[in-house]
């Protein structure tokens, strides 16, 4: 058993001659008859080597599915980051979506019926710069999807 937790597979049957060696050579010299100690080691070395081999193997596999579960943490850490950042990302694109909304809806609100055509004039300049800067915003975050999607890849190296 020894064998088989700490070499690779294979090894104790490798190392099966030996241990029939040490196994079989005692019994030359020990009393009693020779048929029964062969008729032992028959069994005994076999099983072994089984056992070995068996605990070799697990050994073997659990390190396989260790190794596997490390990399399944890993990922799922990058996912986790990610996820955040995404969050993260969201809710600053939201916030300077939301702000010259409210300025624009705000300057309107208002706005009383009878204002002069000057405070007209400033009102809409405002939205109107307000809304230049969403415009702005929107086709950043275009270019971000458009460049993510890998479009903008294929496009750059199509280029002469």
């Amino acid at each position: 058993m020894w064998v088989g937790l700490a070499h690779p597979p294979r090894t104790s049957a490798a190392l099966a001659p030996l241990a029939a060696a040490a196994y079989i050579l005692p019994l030359f010299f020990l009393p009693g008859t020779l048929g029964s100690g062969l008729t032992s080691a028959a069994i005994t070395i076999p099983v072994c080597v089984l056992v070995g081999e068996g605990i070799g193997w697990g050994v073997g596999r659990l390190e396989q599915i260790e190794l596997a579960l490390a990399r399944e943490r890993d990922r799922a850490e990058q996912l986790r980051e990610l996820d955040e950042m995404k969050d993260r990302f969201l809710s600053a694109v939201s916030h300077e979506l939301r702000t010259p909304i409210t300025i624009c809806r705000g300057h309107l609100e208002v706005l009383e019926e009878g204002a002069d055509a000057r405070e007209v004039r400033a009102v809409k300049a405002m939205c109107v710069s307000e809304l230049a800067l969403m415009g702005r915003l929107v086709e950043d975050l275009a270019t971000l999807a458009w460049a993510d999607d890998g479009r903008a890849l294929v496009k750059v190296e199509a280029r002469p």
